[in-house]
């Protein structure tokens, strides 16, 4: 896929949630979702329950950082999970300062928690472009 494709896929997608024209299984208002801001970082954590790494997609564009997820069932994968998402997607936005460093965000998935890390700068940057930020384990 292009960049100018991603540009128009995440366009698209942040004009859908503008509009809120969602479907039934989604929802973006039940998301637990957890802020920390230190003097060097800021940290979001959201509680996803049964939803895997492969099925969530973190991205940056224009200051933007959208992270979404989609599964093909509800059915529940462990019970060993705090929380049961009962929903089949999700997209979250989140407009980002020009005084967080998007070079350094971090995607980490483990056990149904999604922590995204940026540090702070001291010069505002701002970025024009799609940036496609990989989850890790």
């Amino acid at each position: 896929m292009s960049n100018q494709e991603d540009k128009t896929l995440f366009a698209q997608a942040y004009q859908e949630l503008k509009e809120d024209s969602k479907d039934q299984n989604e929802s973006n208002s039940y998301l637990v979702i957890n802020t920390t801001d230190t003097k060097e970082h800021v940290e979001l954590n959201i509680e996803l329950g049964d939803f895997t790494k492969e099925e969530l997609r973190v991205s940056l564009f224009n200051n933007t950082l959208l992270i979404s997820g989609e599964r093909e069932n509800l059915e529940p994968i462990s019970e060993e999970k705090n929380m049961n998402i009962k929903f089949k997607k999700f997209r979250r936005f989140f407009e980002l300062s020009e005084h967080l460093d998007q070079e350094s965000i971090e995607a980490i998935f483990t056990k149904g928690n999604l922590k995204i890390l940026i540090r702070k700068l001291d010069i505002p940057q701002k970025r024009d472009k799609l940036q496609w930020i990989k989850i890790r384990s």
